[in-house]
């Protein structure tokens, strides 16, 4: 993984599903232009759109659930990988520390009580694969269900009958995807001791107080 996923092709992978995404949100923009005009709620004339060009609001939304859902189904594809090859290699290490426990004289090699940890320790990582997979589904999924609503609904939009419910529902989704990005942290430091240890190592240093999630 160290050798597929360099910082520079991070960088790279980061930069361009950056683009990608201001390409697929850049119609609606580009189709409302902006000027001068009154707002009653400020009393005042204001910078704002003039209006909403509903075929580039349409593209928009469309695109936005193409790639929700590709999202989706790459990441629902690549954990069913993960999972399916870590189960594999725990299956093939429970038979190895099988047959190591039947050593001379009923006594296992010291190999077998490392397999059994390597289990373990795969086991762990599809459990934190799953719940990281999950969590980000169950947070954006509702987003998409939106996005495709407005666009099977041209009323339901920032500017359309239905703008109340929009924002309604927006909100809800927002608040949504802001929770997937701040409960990973949380995950992580309860299911994974590498990511705990670095973490104490960087924030709590010169603290004698137990780190975060040790147990008294």
């Amino acid at each position: 993984v160290k050798t597929m996923l360099t910082p520079g092709r991070s960088l790279a992978v980061i930069v361009s599903i950056f683009l990608a995404m201001f390409a697929v949100f850049s119609p609606v923009f580009f189709g409302s232009p902006l000027g001068w005009k009154f707002s009653p709620t400020r009393n005042r004339t204001i910078i704002m759109q003039l209006g909403v060009d509903n075929q580039a609001e349409q593209i928009t939304y469309g695109l936005s659930n193409v790639c929700g859902y590709a999202a989706f189904f790459v990441v629902i594809l690549c954990t069913g990988i993960l999972i399916t090859s870590l189960k594999r290699k725990a299956k093939w290490r429970e038979g190895v520390t099988g047959i190591a426990s039947a050593g001379k004289d009923g006594e296992a090699p010291a190999g077998g009580k490392t397999n059994a940890n390597n289990v373990s320790r795969d086991t762990k990582i599809i459990k934190l694969v799953v719940i990281i997979s999950s969590v980000f589904i169950g947070s954006y999924f509702p987003s998409t269900v939106v996005f495709l609503a407005a666009t099977a609904m041209p009323d339901f939009s920032p500017t359309g009958e239905y703008r109340n419910l929009f924002f309604v529902a927006c909100s809800f989704t927002y608040n949504l995807e802001a929770i997937n990005s701040s409960v990973n942290i949380l995950i992580y430091l309860n299911m994974s001791s590498k990511y705990k240890s670095t973490f104490d190592a960087m924030f709590c240093k010169g603290d004698n107080s137990p780190g975060i999630g040790a147990k008294q």
